[in-house]
């Protein structure tokens, strides 16, 4: 009997530990002020989704899978105006709406400072303006609530697909999802350029500038 309580002691004591390594590991991919994901999780997460975008263009599937990179518009003058506190229940916000943006095959993690990435997985090509659109408005729409007057606030996004390089693409996951970061994160810099509030995606090598409330129309690059 001594012996099977002591194996029942040892089993207890290890599902424990088991629980506990579960929790840490889960506390070290989660951003403490947002709650959400962190960039060490998405670096975990988008090799797998970008093995299944593969799957599915080989399968005949047209849908795309879309990185975005968000900034969080003039945060540094936030910070210098209304404080770091203040900033912090910015972030927190804009986190908060973008979670509207996410569907369950999609990915939003805290990608570091007053940065997000969204992975929009699944998304018909057909329907990749709409939901960057939607982006914009779902943050932008409402303004912040702080203590004196409330805070509009905006994004800037810089979009890409997977894969732009072609179908025929068969670096590593990885290499090819760095390279459509790369390529989100020099959108993002044409955004901000053009004007913030807006997204500009890369698709196979062509721009699409997509407003909100100030761009209410597209512009087209070829």
């Amino acid at each position: 009997m001594r012996a099977e309580e002591l194996a029942q002691d040892v089993a207890i004591r290890t599902a424990e530990l088991a629980d506990a390594n579960l929790l840490l590991e889960e506390m070290s991919r989660t951003d403490a002020l947002t709650g959400l994901h962190n960039r060490r999780h998405a670096l975990g997460v988008l090799p797998g989704l970008a093995k299944a975008q593969r799957e599915r263009r080989r399968s005949g599937s047209r849908q795309e899978l879309l990185l975005v990179l968000i900034d969080v518009d003039r945060f540094k003058v936030i910070n210098d105006t209304h404080g770091h506190a203040v900033g912090d229940v910015v972030l927190q916000t804009v986190a908060a709406r973008l979670r509207h943006c996410v569907r369950g095959t999609d990915m939003l993690v805290r990608w570091g400072g007053e940065e997000f990435l969204l992975a929009l997985s699944d998304c018909e090509s057909t329907a990749v303006e709409a939901r960057l659109r939607n982006v914009l408005t779902t943050v932008s729409d409402e303004p912040v609530e702080i203590p004196g007057a409330p805070l509009k606030i905006s994004i800037s996004a810089g979009a890409a697909t997977y894969l732009a390089q072609g179908e025929g693409d068969e670096r590593p996951a990885m290499l090819a999802i760095e390279a459509a970061i790369a390529q989100a994160d020099r959108a993002l810099y044409e955004a901000k350029k053009r004007g913030r509030d807006r997204a500009v995606l890369v698709v196979d090598g062509a721009e699409t500038t997509v407003g909100s409330v100030q761009w209410p129309e597209f512009e087209r690059e070829s």
